[in-house]
């Protein structure tokens, strides 16, 4: 295992690697960035994981308008994206979830915690792949309203879910985010809410609380199944 943070292709898409500074290993965590963001984007969110998780951040697929990149692929210059649009994300995210379990321990919970138009993201994949996740943290970000039958059919039962929001949110405005809410809850996720009288960010009040989140998520996930903590192979 490097003992630097690095950047690496993996899955075909370009990766931010922190390495573990705590051994052994108990789950992996995907960052994803907002619109026009980059791997590099997330790093500020990192402190806020337990040192025993391996965290990565991927760099969207698509190119952003007018810069930067997206997770799809920008035809038009919509506000709030249709699910269906993140279709081809959701499959780059798969390999790339699958290309950490191949060089790591199978059984490791398995975290996504997207910002903005990256919460979106981690949200459709969810919608999609909702077996191969373990917890969705979902930051200052909106649900693409997936089709009628969703809300009945609960895909996300049972899946803990962190949202933090800001009250002076004008990119993504509180309207958004109580919509985004409303929506997972009739999905069925687990809801852990934190918001905070902030614009366009996470406040401290809410990485801390998103912190603790992930702690006991990642041992309850680990002692419930019956995991155990061992060290992720070199990345």
């Amino acid at each position: 295992m490097s003992d630097a943070t690095h950047t690496e292709l993996l899955a075909g898409l370009t990766c931010q690697v922190w390495p573990l500074t705590v051994q052994p290993a108990a789950g992996l965590v995907l960052l994803l960035h907002g619109l026009g963001g980059d791997e590099r984007s997330m790093a500020v969110f990192r402190p806020a994981f337990p040192s025993h998780l391996l965290v990565v951040s991927p760099r969207a697929p698509f190119a952003a308008l007018p810069s930067g990149n997206s997770w799809y692929a920008q035809t038009r210059d919509p506000a709030w994206p249709a699910l269906e649009e993140f279709a081809d994300s959701n499959a780059r995210i798969a390999a790339l979830v699958d290309a950490l379990r191949e060089r790591g321990h199978p059984a490791h919970p398995l975290l996504i915690v997207g910002f903005s138009q990256g919460a979106a993201a981690g949200a459709a994949f969810a919608f999609q792949h909702r077996p191969k996740l373990d917890g969705l943290a979902f930051l200052a970000g909106f649900v693409p309203p997936p089709s009628g039958p969703a809300r009945v059919d609960q895909p996300l039962s049972g899946l803990p879910t962190f949202v933090a929001s800001g009250t002076l949110d004008t990119t993504v405005p509180p309207e958004k985010a109580m919509q985004a809410i409303e929506l997972l809850n009739k999905a069925g996720a687990s809801l852990t809410t934190c918001d905070a009288p902030i614009a366009h960010k996470v406040s401290a009040q809410c990485v801390r609380a998103l912190r603790a989140w992930a702690g006991s998520l990642v041992d309850n996930v680990t002692k419930s199944s019956g995991r155990t903590r061992e060290s992720l192979k070199v990345i």
